[in-house]
C-alpha cells in the first residue's frame, strides 16, 4: 500500500492535500493496480483536517469522482481514527463500477 504524506495547516490547505495527493490515487498516478491506499496528514497550528476535508470534498467531490461521502471508521480508544473516502478511478484499463473504485484511508497526526 502506498502512503502519501502531506502537511496540512493554514499555509498548506486542504486544496493542496487534495490536488497534490488524493487526486493522484484517483487518476492512477499512484497505486494504479490496487483498490486501497492511504493519505497521512501532519496537522499543525490547530488545523482540523477531518472537518476541512469534508468541506473540500463536499465542494469538489466530482473532481475526485467521490462515491458516497467521507466516513469515519471506528477504532478502539488506543488507535487513531481513520476517515475513508471511496473514488471511482479515472484512467484507461481500469474496470468500471465498483471494481474500479479505490478506498483511500485518511489519518492525521497533530504536530508542533
Amino acid at each position: 500500500m502506498l502512503v502519501e504524506c502531506k502537511v496540512v495547516d493554514q499555509n498548506h490547505p486542504m486544496n493542496r492535500y487534495g490536488k497534490h495527493g488524493l487526486l493522484k490515487f484517483v487518476d492512477g498516478t499512484y497505486s494504479w493496480a490496487v483498490r486501497s491506499a492511504m493519505m497521512l496528514g501532519y496537522a499543525r497550528h490547530g488545523y482540523a483536517p477531518h472537518v476541512e476535508l469534508k468541506v473540500h470534498l463536499d465542494k469538489f467531490g466530482t473532481d475526485y469522482a467521490l462515491v458516497g461521502s467521507l466516513a469515519r471508521r471506528d477504532a478502539s480508544s488506543s488507535e487513531p481514527h481513520f476517515y475513508v473516502s471511496v473514488h471511482e478511478r479515472r484512467f484507461d484499463g481500469i474496470p468500471s463500477g465498483a471494481d474500479g473504485y479505490i478506498a483511500v484511508h485518511h489519518m492525521w497526526f497533530t504536530v508542533a
